[in-house]
């Protein structure tokens, strides 16, 4: 039913070091192709094609571009194009010197690439999530390397091993072409077939040795536990700690098990009621701000539990290794009778739920997440894969069938939980855990630009002021060949699609005025019977709001939104309006004509088991410390499926009419909010 089409074209790519290839290929890329030479000529050919430009990401293993446009016409337009500059990219020395790395005429590090890669090395997660990969793979792994590139392999990658990286991983028998979206089958292969052409003719992919596939070697793994510790830069030194705990997975090929870890994880770190956010952000004094979990989807997944916004103070007085061993041994003990299984089974009802509503909400995005997946580790891809096995595509049709997966775990006992949770991160089977603090320093962040300083000074006086002269001409020399206009004529030669042969997703709309007691077809087919719906359920009596409805045929979820006017608060209680919304799902209510009393927990409970998602911000999209679109109001969310509909407004009623502001609640947040 999507308007949209999406394109997601991946290349599986491996990096051994630090040079970050992968990442510089994929800036270079868009400077042009060998049929079109000319920097931007994509993004302005895309906003003719009903694109808002392109884009593209580097992960781990792969790197994929992507597309979207509205209609096909303009997506099949663009497609060829897009893949003449995947597949045979300029990869000019000038491109390389602006987009990548190049040296100042005041002897100072500059670069598109560089200059984006200089936050993230020196900031607190990246930092932590680096010392944890570099002891979970010791040895040669090319998942610990920083694919996006450490400046000082930055300062000395050069153009010739870029392009032999292009060589090594951007090949036909090593991409995978992705589309989502109605797009007509002939007309998508007439649209590869100028590709296809290229790929037919270049002496350089006919020379090509056989692929090599990537991440075929085995993943070491530690072999024993480690306690690490490192300092990040930063002028708050009381709070803002972090800490990792890292394990080595299931295999990728083992979707049980996987499945059934990531739910044990959720049991462990989701929701004010969970185990661990009792132990770390619950419980007073509270360690830190928030605990979470992470799965890398690799031929061995790696996983780990992450504490951040800790108190330095209240750290330094506990062993966060101690505490999570104890908790997870409490869990495992007696065959896990201390596990909640009716909050285990509400736990993975919702789990499925928000399966089932990815699919429906982005559609494009679940699929081509999958398919990237499968075609980076499933031996079974594609019929003729190198070395695959089994029924072709039977890994990819699993792994999307995710309800059915969840399932199945639906019948497990306690005790078939706590084997998951000794296999994985206890028992004598499961990979040495690996632990990484991480606090906040003053001093190192003024040895660091110290050093940087240093650094920089010494390059200038090796340069000298010749160098440095020489180094400003290069770096102008580079940008006048790199803005080269595309020609008029190009652009001129895409029409613009026709926009009457977009499909668009029919949506019904109804207002109800309750100021002036009517009810009010706006658009769409299915109007004027939801209409009648509504005057026939309202009677008489239409409540004094404004409301609106808008209905999608065949929808199987629902949201309900309540937004309330904030301009007529005080300036005090703007100030704690933030709190309201950080503990809004989580605070005890009171008895009244909507329901009984329920404690705080019972509430957590209770809207697990109903909902798909919830929200509560001052604008539509706000967060704990920014507001979202229409700052004047606070929105109050909830999604559920079609069935429960009426359980959506009726909670959200509850919670803004019977909510107990409990002292100690309250209290907690705030400490929460201050980590």
């Amino acid at each position: 039913q999507s308007p949209t089409v999406h394109g997601y074209f991946a290349t599986q790519t491996e990096a051994f070091d630090d040079y970050g290839s992968p990442h510089t290929l994929e800036h270079l890329i868009f400077l042009g192709s060998e049929r079109y030479p000319y920097k931007g000529v994509l993004d302005i050919l895309a906003n003719r094609c009903l694109a808002q430009g392109t884009n593209a990401w580097t992960d781990t293993d792969h790197t994929c571009y992507t597309v979207d446009t509205a209609g096909s016409e303009g997506f099949l337009n663009i497609l060829p194009i897009y893949l003449d500059h995947v597949l045979f990219p300029t990869l000019t020395d000038s491109g390389f010197i602006t987009e990548v790395h190049h040296v100042t005429g005041e002897g100072a590090n500059a670069g598109v690439v560089y200059c984006e890669m200089q936050a993230p090395e020196n900031e607190a997660d990246d930092m932590v999530d680096r010392a944890m990969k570099l002891a979970m793979y010791p040895g040669r792994c090319s998942y610990k390397s920083e694919t996006g590139g450490r400046l000082k392999e930055l300062r000395e990658l050069t153009n010739e091993m870029v392009r032999e990286y292009h060589k090594t991983y951007y090949r036909p028998d090593n991409l995978c072409v992705i589309v989502t979206g109605q797009v007509d089958c002939a007309a998508l292969c007439k649209a590869c077939a100028p590709t296809v052409e290229s790929i037919l003719k270049s002496d350089r992919i006919k020379s090509l040795p056989p692929l090599e596939k990537p991440f075929s070697s085995p993943v070491p793994k530690p072999s024993e536990s480690a306690r690490i510790s490192i300092a990040f830069p930063a002028e708050d030194e009381e709070s803002g700690a972090k800490c990792e705990f890292a394990w080595h997975g299931p295999a990728w090929d083992d979707m049980a098990e996987i499945a059934a870890l990531q739910m044990w994880l959720v049991y462990l770190t989701q929701d004010s009621i969970a185990p661990l956010q009792k132990a770390f952000v619950e419980k007073d004094p509270a360690l830190c701000g928030e605990v979470g979990f992470g799965m890398s989807e690799q031929t061995v997944y790696l996983f780990h539990i992450s504490l951040s916004s800790i108190n330095v103070k209240e750290l330094s007085t506990r062993d966060v290794d101690e505490e999570l061993s104890s908790i997870l041994k409490d869990h495992v003990k007696d065959a896990g009778a201390c596990i909640d299984m009716k909050r285990m089974t509400s736990l993975i009802e919702q789990k499925r739920r928000q399966s089932l509503s990815d699919v429906e909400e982005s559609p494009h995005d679940f699929y081509s997440g999958e398919i990237i997946g499968s075609f980076l580790y499933a031996s079974d891809f594609a019929p003729k894969a190198a070395g695959g096995s089994g029924t072709p595509g039977a890994s990819l049709k699993a792994r999307l069938d995710r309800p059915a997966q969840l399932s199945k775990l639906l019948e497990w006992k306690a005790d078939q939980w706590a084997r998951v949770c000794e296999r994985w991160m206890l028992g004598a089977s499961s990979s040495p855990r690996v632990t990484v603090i991480g606090t906040p320093s003053k001093a190192c962040g003024k040895k660091l630009q110290s050093d940087d300083a240093s650094r920089i000074e010494a390059q200038k006086k090796a340069l000298g002021e010749k160098g440095c002269k020489e180094a400003a001409e290069a770096v102008k020399k580079a940008e006048e060949e790199n803005e080269t206009d595309t020609p008029e004529e190009l652009e001129k030669s895409f029409q613009l699609p026709d926009v009457s042969k977009i499909r668009l997703i029919e949506v019904s709309t109804v207002k109800v005025d309750g100021g002036k007691g009517t009810i009010q077809s706006v658009y769409g087919e299915d109007a004027g019977r939801l209409k009648d719906m509504l005057q026939s359920a309202s009677g008489a009596s239409i409540p004094e709001m404004s409301m609106q409805f808008d209905h999608v045929t065949g929808a199987q979820f629902v949201e309900c939104q309540v937004m309330l006017p904030v301009d007529g608060l005080s300036v005090e209680q703007l100030e704690l309006l933030p709190l309201w919304c950080d503990v809004a799902f989580e605070l005890p209510l009171a008895a009244s004509d909507l329901g009984p009393a329920m404690d705080y927990e019972s509430v957590v409970g209770a809207l697990t088991d109903i909902t798909v998602d919830k929200h509560c911000s001052v604008g539509f999209g706000g967060g704990r410390f920014g507001v979202g679109s229409a700052p004047n109001m606070l929105v109050v969310s909830m999604k559920v499926e079609k069935s429960r509909y009426t359980e959506a407004p009726l909670w959200i009623a509850r919670m803004l009419a019977d909510t107990m502001f409990d002292v100690e609640r309250l209290k907690t947040a705030v400490k929460r909010i201050l980590n």
